[in-house]
């Protein structure tokens, strides 16, 4: 398998499921070569959250990527685009399905140019099917794909989360797949859809209802009780969790409360008297502040983890530690935060080399330098708005 330095990758993509599988590619050395519409660029550089007017994804999902313009609309351009894929081994797309087949830029087109590429699409609802033309948005998709329906309380309307869950996690299915086109050095289309990523982590969801019938509701989760969101005498809020009988036994010591653990020994009984012993986990946690509830915890082995605030975030110890934001220089912000690369790896780690760079700023050295164009044309392509 080639070394990941080797790998060139053109991100064709915008806003973020895309964009996101080509920044992990990046993070850890292949060449990630960013194409944006010249003038107009990904829609990630104005999207909220914005500081005087521009966007602050842009830097986080454009590092380490080399930015180039072309209009793929335009003859010249799909010339040098070709000439591009001859020396590439990997497109990140997620146009409507067949918009690179209406450009005559197809997998025809594509393998012609090199007989070993790896097309990866990223879309709302796949390649095939009959909501294959559907637009796809990530929070939208999410509720199609069965999270929204369960995330919430009984009594009031479904929540979808609060981020871009769904994109991100459809840019590392994307990476997934590429990776393993890339192991299987075979040329194929990779097809990442929006809503299949988020129903691939619904297997519970899946497998209760086919062999129980249940339906899962808001506020009820298949879950182990007593595990929950509780809120502490002092206000704090924090997650129990006790998913399997050992670490409810180490709750229920933590709490003095070792009769239930000897009444309830298995889930299922837990199950059937789930009421009882959130009740009795309420209680002990409005009867003591949080730094006393983290320290039984602590003591007994028990899961107890708080829920934090970006602000809880930043102050935690654990965190710095870890260097999990990473304060990097940025040519429009002067200083920007991100989170660092992840996962770790002990021999090949990845490494943020630069922020998102303005639109362009690698032409000269990708379509001169890499491609050979002449410097004559590459000022007549850039009068023309062909790059």
């Amino acid at each position: 398998m080639e070394n990941i330095e080797k790998i060139r990758v053109l991100d064709l993509s915008t806003v973020v499921g895309g964009p996101f599988a080509a920044a992990m590619f990046a993070d850890f050395g292949a060449e990630v070569i960013k194409v944006e519409m010249p003038g107009v660029g990904d829609p990630s550089r104005e999207m909220n959250p914005a500081k005087d007017g521009i966007g602050l994804r842009w830097n986080a999902l454009g590092r380490n990527k080399k930015t180039v313009t072309l209009d793929l609309h335009q003859p010249e351009a799909k010339e040098l685009f070709l000439k591009l894929v001859g020396k590439s081994d990997v497109i990140i797309e997620n146009f409507r399905v067949g918009t690179l087949e209406k450009w005559g830029l197809g997998m025809d087109k594509l393998r012609a140019a090199n007989p070993d590429i790896i097309v990866t699409h990223v879309t709302g609802y796949g390649q095939t099917g009959p909501y294959k033309d559907k637009s796809g948005f990530g929070n939208a998709i999410t509720g199609y794909a069965g999270p929204t329906y369960i995330t919430g309380f009984a009594d009031r309307r479904p929540v979808n989360p609060a981020f871009s869950l769904c994109d991100y996690l459809t840019g590392l299915f994307a990476m997934i797949g590429s990776l393993v086109a890339i192991i299987n050095k075979k040329s194929q289309e990779v097809d990442a859809s929006l809503y299949e990523s988020m129903f691939r982590l619904q297997e519970v969801l899946v497998s209760n209802y086919y062999s129980t019938g249940t339906v899962m509701e808001r506020g009820k989760k298949v879950g182990s009780p007593p595990g929950d969101v509780y809120e502490s005498k002092d206000g704090k809020f924090f997650n129990l969790a006790c998913s399997s009988s050992r670490t409810f036994r180490y709750l229920m010591k933590a709490m003095d409360r070792e009769d239930l653990a000897e009444k309830y020994p298995t889930m299922e009984l837990r199950t059937e008297h789930e009421d009882e012993l959130i009740e009795a986990t309420t209680e002990w946690c409005f009867a003591h502040t949080y730094e006393e509830i983290a320290a039984a915890c602590d003591r007994e082995k028990a899961v107890c983890v708080p829920i934090f605030s970006i602000v809880d975030i930043w102050n935690d110890e654990h965190f710095q530690a870890r260097g999990n934001i990473q304060i990097l220089p940025d040519e429009t912000f002067g200083t920007v935060a991100q989170p660092a690369v992840t996962p770790r790896l002990s021999e090949t780690p990845g490494k943020i080399k630069w922020t998102g760079r303005a639109m362009g700023e690698f032409n000269h050295e990708i379509f001169c330098d890499l491609l050979g164009l002449s410097e004559t044309d590459f000022e007549d392509y850039k009068a023309r708005k062909i790059i």
